[in-house]
């Protein structure tokens, strides 16, 4: 276990978050490898399935932060348990005469498991609680 491996899983969270607001959905995907089993509370399966999830979600989202923080990593080999909180912050776009707009908050934890793969750490395995 080095603190470069873990720099490296924390800047794959850090990239989600951002591609995710951004609805930058190419970004997303690569923090993932193509195998990868997301259980994002609604929605289980393949990253592909994700994405296509997320683009329904953020539809109508027009402002969107992700706030990543207790970042707990255990790295063993080519395989780390990661467990992050994320706090979000969605604003939904206004629908016809509206002026006011809706902001959501949103507490959740990720536990991951990540895997190094041709030198590159990737989420493998997500669980959103």
């Amino acid at each position: 276990m080095s603190l470069a491996d873990k720099q490296e899983i924390t800047e794959v969270l850090y990239r989600y978050a951002r591609a995710v607001d951004r609805k930058d959905f190419d970004s997303v995907a690569l923090c993932y490898f193509d195998d990868a089993i997301d259980n994002h509370g609604g929605y289980i399966g393949t990253v592909d399935g994700l994405i296509e999830d997320m683009k329904l979600r953020h539809k109508t989202i027009d402002s969107s932060i992700h706030c990543i923080s207790n970042i707990l990593i255990d790295v063993n080999g080519d395989v780390a348990q990661c467990e992050s909180y994320c706090l979000c912050f969605l604003r939904q776009e206004r629908s016809g005469t509206d002026t006011v707009q809706t902001l959501a908050t949103i507490k959740c934890r990720y536990v991951d498991r990540f895997e190094r793969r041709h030198g590159e750490w990737r989420i493998a395995d997500r669980i959103v609680v």
